[in-house]
Formats: C-alpha cells, sequence, structure tokens
C-alpha cells in the first residue's frame, strides 16, 4: 500500500468518525435529553399528572421577540411516581398555552391527544 493510499484511507476513516459522533451529538441534543429550560408547567384538576412544556434555548446574538419562541418538548409525568408517560417533541413552544385536561385524556388543540391511563 502506497503512503498516499495510507493517508486517503486514514482521511476517510477520521471523517467518518468526526461525521458519526457529530450526528450522535445532535440526536441525543435534540431527541433523547430534555432541555434545561421550563417554559411552563400544567397540573391536571385531579392532581394526578403534570404536563411540562420545555424549551430548547438557542443561541443567537439577536434579542428580539422572535427569540422567544422556539422548538421545545412536550413531556407527560405522572406525578406520584414521576414516571414519563409521553413525549413530543414541537417545533414552537408558544401555541402550548391552553391545554384541556379530560377524564380519559389530555389535549392541546392542534399539537397533542394524549390518553391518561386508569
Amino acid at each position: 500500500m502506497t503512503r498516499r493510499a495510507f493517508a486517503l484511507i486514514f482521511i476517510l476513516l477520521v471523517t467518518l468518525f468526526i461525521s458519526a459522533f457529530v450526528g450522535g451529538g445532535y440526536y441525543y441534543f435534540f431527541h433523547y435529553r430534555l432541555p434545561d429550560d421550563i417554559e411552563r408547567e400544567f397540573i391536571s384538576p385531579d392532581k394526578k399528572y403534570k404536563l411540562v412544556v420545555y424549551r430548547y434555548v438557542q443561541v443567537s446574538l439577536k434579542k428580539d421577540a422572535a427569540q422567544k419562541d422556539g422548538p421545545g418538548v412536550l413531556v407527560l409525568y405522572r406525578l406520584s411516581d414521576g414516571t414519563e408517560l409521553n413525549r413530543q417533541r414541537i417545533e414552537l413552544v408558544q401555541p402550548a398555552n391552553k391545554v384541556q385536561w379530560y377524564p380519559e385524556k389530555v389535549s392541546i388543540p392542534s399539537l397533542i391527544d394524549w390518553p391518561l391511563p386508569p
């Protein structure tokens, strides 16, 4: 194997490793790990469940009103033991402000409609 072929294979392997590391970090940050910034919390009328709206912090030099809205995550918890019952990523957290609790489900119009366990 020539020195040039070895260098090319080495560069290719390093590039693949870096792209896998960056892609895995992106997946962990945006799909698995919950953001640290809690936007809102809604507790069910019977005090059994809690719906939390988390907002991803966006780094930007602009300080405008549009900066306040952005992607986030909705998470439904059982209050008695803290169990996570459901999770969904959302593109904008602003529409997640009107929660409707029913005996058998929780709903945010046009975002979620999750059944509640018995």
